[in-house]
């Protein structure tokens, strides 16, 4: 282990929590949906989401994104906000939707002896409190810095202050892990070791983070 890296800080969705475009299939038959009905593919198929593109374009937010998902299917769903959506897509054993390779990556990283958070936009806003109680992962990392809590989201440099402030680190030793390009860019800006995770490899993406702690930053 390097001695540079001394707290991991994860993203949730994408990197922890399975991508909602991983369990549309499964969301189709509980719904009892047709399939393919819900064509939403986002990163595996931005040339085919036209609204994801928009998003990695910076020209709406994440949560405008979901806003306009959840309004899809609200009639089936039983309300148009994302939590309503999210609850449908994320009911079930966390084993069904928390990544295999995530559990490995936090169970090495606390056998190291690193400090470990959660910095995400979202959590009680679209999973909410009673959801994540019930979360081994979540339960098992050092803090969580929420945006939906703090009223501060990535990729505002705020954000990371709050991050850094709460982990209690120089910039430098945290190594964070984000599926979104725009919010590893900002943690770049902020001075984090930042890492690009590519939802459509997760396990390539955690050796990277890997590698990283193993040969430092």
């Amino acid at each position: 282990m390097s001695p540079d890296i001394t707290a991991v800080a994860f993203d949730f969705g994408g990197p922890v929590l399975v991508t909602p475009f991983e369990r549309l299939r499964w969301l189709e038959r509980q719904l009892q949906l047709p399939e393919m009905r819900l064509d939403w593919r986002g990163p595996f198929d931005s040339h085919g989401d036209p609204l994801w593109r928009q998003l990695q374009a910076r020209q709406i937010t994440e949560r405008d994104y979901w806003h306009r998902r959840a309004e899809e299917v609200a009639e089936h769903t039983g309300g148009s906000t994302p939590r309503e959506l999210f609850s449908s897509l994320y009911s079930g054993p966390a084993e069904q939707f928390v990544r295999p390779e995530a559990v490995t990556f936090l169970d090495a990283v606390l056998d190291l002896g690193l400090a470990t958070a959660i910095f995400t936009n979202d959590l009680r806003d679209f999973q909410g409190e009673e959801w994540a109680r019930r979360i081994p992962f979540i339960q098992a990392v050092d803090i969580i810095v929420d945006g939906s809590i703090t009223g501060v989201l990535k990729p505002d440099p705020r954000s990371y202050e709050l991050l850094i402030a709460a982990l209690d680190r120089k910039p430098a030793e945290i190594l964070y892990i984000d599926d979104q390009a725009f919010n590893v860019e900002a943690g770049h800006d902020a001075g984090l070791i930042a890492v690009w995770f590519d939802v459509t490899e997760p396990e390539e993406s955690y050796q990277r983070a890997r590698d990283i702690i193993t040969r430092g930053g």
